[in-house]
């Protein structure tokens, strides 16, 4: 041990063995942090090749999940926060074509997390931090039945931006999640 520290340092060798085996525990701590550290982003790196290689799609620094299981729009918010995402929001246009184009390769609908509240009389986000992003005059929401009415996204769209579709809660439909990186790998 005290060749390994004069290596590192040509004043080690002015310690005798107490101070110098101070120094080394000094140094262990730190190391063994960071071996665990090192352990755990091993550990996120073999998760998030899985999840590349099956269903998960990165786009601007997220990862989305379509999911061809058919579930219960409220299932899918359950299946999502399984997965440690969230059932996909709509925040801008960009989003919205990424989401339209990623599902017209797929076939059937999609649930997203966007519902009706009727104590509200208004659709909302599941996520209740997404800005307000609705495309209007794409159909009439009105004509639904609004105490049971969540929306959809369509793979077969007709129209760029008109893919949204509204949908009794107990029906079963794919699903789309969305997860942002762990804050932890980002310091």
């Amino acid at each position: 041990m005290r060749r390994y520290m004069v290596s590192l340092d040509e004043n080690y060798a002015l310690l005798n063995d107490t101070d110098l085996i101070w120094e080394v525990e000094k140094l262990a701590l730190p190391l063994a942090l960071l071996t665990v550290k090192h352990q755990e982003l091993e550990a996120a790196l073999a998760d998030l090749q899985a999840k590349l290689s099956t269903d998960w799609i990165i786009h601007e620094g997220k990862m989305y999940y379509f999911g061809d299981q058919t579930l219960q729009q409220e299932e899918w918010v359950k299946r999502c926060a399984a997965l440690k995402a969230e059932i996909v929001s709509i925040e801008d246009k960009d989003k919205q074509r990424f989401l339209g184009t990623s599902v017209a390769s797929r076939s059937g609908h999609f649930w997203i997390g966007y519902k009706y509240r009727a104590q509200d009389s208004k659709f909302v986000w599941h996520n209740p931090g997404v800005p307000a992003y609705v495309i209007t005059g794409l159909m009439d929401f009105h004509s639904i039945r609004k105490t049971t009415s969540v929306s959809l996204l369509d793979s077969k769209c007709p129209m760029p931006y008109k893919c949204w579709m509204n949908h009794p809660c107990d029906e079963h439909q794919k699903g789309i999640c969305k997860k942002s990186p762990e804050m932890r790998w980002l310091s």
